[in-house]
């Protein structure tokens, strides 16, 4: 019973694909339509609006994927395909603009989104009008795929673009006091050693043999004795006689 429950369990998780954080303010934009028909120019407000609703569904089901992976990922992706009559978009090829920064596996996805696209061959609905407003007027249904010699060539580009990828996480400030926070270390020269040409005298002063830094006060607290020495000038060995 418990084998056929975690077993159910798991191909929920294939089929699924488990559950991915949504990245806010991503943007898929449409770009200008470039289309022709036996070399002549189309200009269809149906076609716009029927590639725009095939470029909906590119933040969610190509777009997030991506960013998922990859923080940041934005640019532009160029799109080329034929219109053919049956709505069905043929020969798509999808390739990254010059600059971008877009993973190929991003472009493969458009790519399969756009040949797998049925257009909705229907005309457009009419754009609803006031008829009681002075000089309104009912506007007839707009019509349907251009009437044209087909395959339709097209041409587009998509602009992606998502928030900057948050900085790299600073790191954490040493905790522990610095001698710097203090100034000079007033210990002795019995834990610091002195400079070549010079002893540590422990006779000429009392210096403390050790001593911390306090980061709160900014100042050290040193022990009590005396021992710590101070550096002096090493007197020559006398020659010795021969």
């Amino acid at each position: 019973m418990l084998m056929a429950g975690a077993l159910t369990l798991c191909l929920i998780v294939l089929v699924t694909g488990g559950s991915r954080a949504q990245v806010a303010d991503t943007r898929v934009d449409l770009g200008e339509i470039t289309a022709t028909a036996a070399r002549q120019p189309v200009s269809s407000p149906w076609l716009r609006v029927r590639i725009r609703e095939v470029v909906g569904q590119l933040d969610a089901e190509c777009y997030q994927p991506a960013l998922a992976r990859r923080a940041g990922v934005s640019g532009e992706l160029q799109v080329r395909a034929n219109l053919s009559r049956s709505g069905r978009l043929t020969g798509v090829a999808v390739t990254r603009a010059r600059g971008g920064t877009l993973p190929a596996a991003l472009a493969t996805c458009v790519r399969a989104a756009f040949a797998r696209a049925q257009l909705d061959l229907a005309p457009l609905p009419a754009t609803p009008v006031d008829t009681t407003e002075l000089g309104a007027y009912v506007e007839t249904p707009r019509r349907g795929p251009p009437e044209v010699r087909y395959p339709v060539r097209l041409s587009f580009r998509l602009a992606l673009s998502a928030p900057p990828a948050p900085p790299a996480d600073t790191p954490a400030p040493d905790p522990d006091p610095t001698p710097a926070a203090c100034g000079r270390n007033p210990e002795g020269c019995r834990s610091s050693g002195c400079p070549s040409g010079m002893r540590c005298d422990t006779r000429v002063a009392c210096v403390p043999s050790s001593c911390g830094c306090n980061a709160e006060t900014g100042q050290y607290v040193c022990t009590s004795d005396c021992g710590g020495g101070m550096c002096v000038r090493d007197r020559p060995s006398p020659p010795t006689q021969p």
